[in-house]
């Protein structure tokens, strides 16, 4: 039988925990200083900081991963009867395991076999396999966990706009140390296009 008739996911449906970060940067040192037109390696450690809070940044206007992570989100409930999971940040890869608390209380694992994952398109999808539907909770949040992981392999298969947008925060926070965390007025339209390219 489908599960009570609850409302459907939106934005604020899921809360997201990273369980593996990415084990890579989406630019190096390297690039930052090519960036930056800067020579020696000296504060090689600073820019790997804001290559990283530039990324982090980017994922979080674009509801992406751009970089290999392992995400587990939960929710209240499953969605109604046969809707879909929207997994909540792309592109998703693979899905790990979905687990839930039963009526009773009791965590349970859902079989693989009674659902179908899609990732051909974004957002990637979980379906409940034909003539069945999502079970129902004990209703207390975090009662459904998703695992799932998104984000390419590798820094080189990530999007080149993604890679020119956090070059372009990194290296003003570079430069200008004052305003770190900061776009400038006159660098806003650049970042909300690329931004704004990049959403899904």
């Amino acid at each position: 039988m489908a599960g009570p008739e609850l409302y459907l996911p939106d934005d604020d449906y899921w809360r997201l925990k990273v369980v593996t970060p990415p084990s890579v940067e989406i630019l190096t040192a390297e690039d930052l200083r090519a960036q930056c037109r800067i020579d020696i390696p000296d504060e090689d450690v600073l820019s790997l900081r804001f290559i990283a809070g530039a990324r982090k940044m980017l994922e979080s206007r674009t509801r992406r991963c751009f970089l290999a992570t392992t995400l587990a989100a939960s929710a209240t409930w499953f969605p109604r009867g046969v809707q879909p999971i929207e997994l909540p940040r792309a592109t998703a890869t693979a899905v790990t395991s979905i687990t839930y608390r039963d009526g009773l209380g009791t965590l349970q694992t859902l079989d693989p076999s009674s659902y179908v994952v899609d990732l051909g398109g974004e957002p990637g999808l979980v379906i409940p396999a034909i003539n069945t539907y999502w079970p129902t909770t004990d209703a207390r949040p975090g009662a459904v966990t998703v695992t799932f992981t998104a984000g390419a392999a590798t820094a080189a298969d990530v999007d080149p706009l993604a890679r020119q947008a956090v070059a372009m925060v990194a290296g003003h926070w570079f430069v200008y140390r004052a305003l770190e965390g900061m776009i400038p007025p006159e660098k806003q339209i650049a970042w909300d296009n690329l931004v704004n390219l990049l959403r899904w």
